[in-house]
């Protein structure tokens, strides 16, 4: 909704669409828990919130205290969820410095489980954070490259892998 919102396209009405920025902010205070059935750990409620902060942040509310508490986790947060917290900061900082940090080495890493994570699935998240930055980057073309590259030697081998690729290289298209 906020891709669209920003695209010039209302599709749920202002107070529906606010409504829905509300719930996300109450789900971003909501007491931390283990969960079981995603590993015992609290690394889903981590990369939950780590997305939060980025679609608040993308709706000009970067949630700075949290995204502080989240950075302060370090390897507590699996990759997707260090992929949007450097997101979230790049957006509010206006600068791709906390992507910088991620790097531009290509993930290897498939773990999948509770959060799909697989190595061409974050490889796309990275470059969807890239384009919101700086679409002209010589690492957002970098990225592109990669992700366009990967889906042609059949590497797109599920539905997260499909979808967050086609939306990042959509996206980066779109914007360059």
């Amino acid at each position: 909704l906020t891709e669209a919102r920003a695209a010039g396209q209302e599709l749920v009405p202002n107070d529906a669409f606010r409504a829905a920025i509300k719930w996300l902010k109450r789900a971003l205070s909501a007491p931390l828990k283990n969960t079981p059935g995603y590993g015992g750990d609290i690394g889903y409620e981590l990369s939950t919130r780590a997305y939060i902060a980025y679609v608040l942040t993308l709706n000009g509310e970067p949630p700075l205290g949290w995204m502080q508490f989240l950075r302060d986790q370090g390897d507590t947060l699996n990759t997707s969820a260090r992929i949007f917290l450097a997101g979230a900061y790049a957006l509010a900082e206006g600068k791709p410095d906390a992507l910088r940090v991620l790097g531009t080495v290509p993930f290897k890493e498939n773990s999948f489980g509770w959060s799909f994570e697989s190595a061409s699935r974050n490889e796309a998240l990275r470059l969807l954070m890239w384009v919101q930055v700086e679409p002209f980057a010589k690492e957002t073309a970098e990225l592109a490259a990669r992700v366009l590259a990967e889906g042609q030697n059949g590497r797109w081998t599920n539905t997260q892998e499909n979808t967050v690729a086609v939306m990042a290289l959509g996206l980066y298209a779109e914007k360059t």
